[in-house]
């Protein structure tokens, strides 16, 4: 009963960290938004220069900070906006939309080109270039299927060698999920390094002593070093799922040998193991072999991540730039939505009707749903002069109203690069080379495939 309670304990600690590991996962995005790119130019660039570049080639509806305006069909003389506009509260939107028109330093202008004039926003930028213009566009990057697979490819060929195979397979099933809900191409290396570290730990499974051997074996001990080491410096959510992937698969590896205990139990006779952990030939020509095909798979990861960098940007001023995403890895409340425009919208459209005693902070709060605003219209007739009463309520229809009015904008505004994001979009910053690496995952890289290499020189004139 009590192997029965450790090993459902054990089951839950599987299911928590398979959780964790998926729902925590980092997937890169094909690109940083929908339906647009974005174009970098150097901040000290002439942007009418950089424009009439752009449409020389044929660019037509590109987003830039000179063309916005106050995004509403109304006339800019009417009393809502002019009222509006005399607080400093109302413009609290407006301004805010400076933010996706620069990187995060503030060292590039940004614009925003449409998809379906990619091709001639390409042109534009080599002409640019030509003309000595810092610039350049954003990378799309697409899911790296090679890291999952290579590292499941790896993990199913020792199973292979494995002596015991069952078990390996088994327990590599959680380092595999961690490739391919961390697909960065360093965390890949590091799988290759852990799994190869499990597969020597089986060579002394279940023998007595078996623990303080791996503990104090120096080789397994450099390949986990390692590879905590890589989890560590590719980034902090690889560190962090690093910590559930680990314990997995150590909750694995001790429900299975409580399987093999609790198996034993219907032999008549007791299971013992005569030679220890320290008598077991350690290293071996399968060992070897098995270690020569870690480093062959951190080689092709290398190779394939060296293919998938724009090498020339490795090491620019350009290669740790952040722009504005719709997929950043986290929200950066500062950047206005399209929740936060149709809220705009509400504050301007009423506050003419609204009691200007109340607070300012108060006047320009997001709306709820439900708010209304009532006020008389007054119109001459025949009869004379009627009054008839006017209500504004912030619900769906209003929403749909404020957001339908942006493809009607005269002019190419944000607001309808937030609409093709979607209602529930959200926005922060993201690196351009965060998913294919850079000069430091690249290093990364090299430091993995070094490691298996050195040990099995080492292994080899010892």
């Amino acid at each position: 009963m009590d192997a029965l309670k450790k090993m459902v304990i054990s089951f839950c600690i599987i299911v928590v960290s398979l959780v964790l590991l998926c729902f925590f996962r980092t997937m890169p995005s094909g690109k940083l938004w929908t339906e647009y790119r974005i174009v970098y130019v150097d901040h000290m660039s002439d942007n009418s220069y950089v424009e009439d570049t752009f449409t020389a080639f044929g660019c037509k509806d590109v987003i830039s900070l000179s063309q916005q305006h106050v995004p509403l069909m109304i006339p800019s003389d009417a009393p809502e906006l002019t009222l509006s506009l005399s607080f400093p509260e109302a413009n609290e939107y407006l301004s805010k939309r400076s933010l996706y028109f620069f990187d995060k330093g503030g060292k590039y202008c940004l614009y925003y080109v449409p998809e379906q004039y990619l091709k001639e926003a390409e042109n534009a930028v080599q002409e640019l270039k030509r003309q000595n213009v810092n610039v350049g566009i954003d990378t799309q990057s697409v899911y790296p299927f090679a890291i999952p697979a290579i590292c499941a490819l790896f993990a199913i060929v020792l199973a292979v060698f494995s002596v015991h195979h069952v078990i390996f397979l088994l327990a590599s099933c959680i380092p595999v999920l961690f490739s391919a809900c961390v697909p960065f191409y360093p965390a890949g290396a590091s799988v290759c390094l852990i799994l190869y570290a499990l597969f020597l730990a089986l060579q002394v499974w279940r023998r007595k002593g078996a623990l303080i051997f791996l503990a104090t074996n120096s080789t397994v001990i450099v390949f986990v070093a390692a590879a905590t080491l890589i989890m560590c410096v590719t980034a902090l959510r690889c560190a962090l799922l690093f910590i559930p992937m680990s314990v997995g698969t150590g909750a694995v590896l001790y429900a299975l040998l409580l399987a093999e205990k609790m198996h034993d139990t219907t032999y008549h006779f007791s299971v013992v193991l005569i030679r220890t952990a320290r008598d077991m030939p350690f290293v071996t020509k399968k060992t070897m072999n098995a270690m020569i095909l870690c480093a062959s798979s951190i080689l092709f990861l290398l190779v394939i991540s060296l293919f998938s960098v724009d090498v020339s940007r490795v090491y620019s001023r350009s290669s740790d730039m952040q722009l504005p995403s719709v997929r950043a890895p986290t929200h950066n409340a500062h950047f206005p939505l399209l929740d936060d425009y149709v809220a705009w919208c509400w504050n301007v459209e009423t506050l003419p009707y609204r009691s200007l005693n109340e607070r300012t902070d108060s006047i320009f709060q997001k709306p709820k749903s439900g708010d209304t605003v009532s006020f008389s219209r007054y119109s001459a007739g025949e009869t004379g002069i009627t009054e008839r009463l006017s209500t504004i309520t912030y619900d769906k229809n209003f929403y749909e109203k404020a957001v339908a009015q942006i493809d009607n904008l005269s002019y190419p505004a944000v607001e309808k690069l937030l609409k093709a994001q979607g209602e529930a979009a959200t926005a922060g910053y993201a690196s351009m080379t965060a998913k294919n690496g850079g000069a430091i995952h690249i290093m990364l890289m090299f430091f993995s495939l070094f490691v298996p290499t050195l040990l099995f020189i080492r292994s080899k004139y010892r």
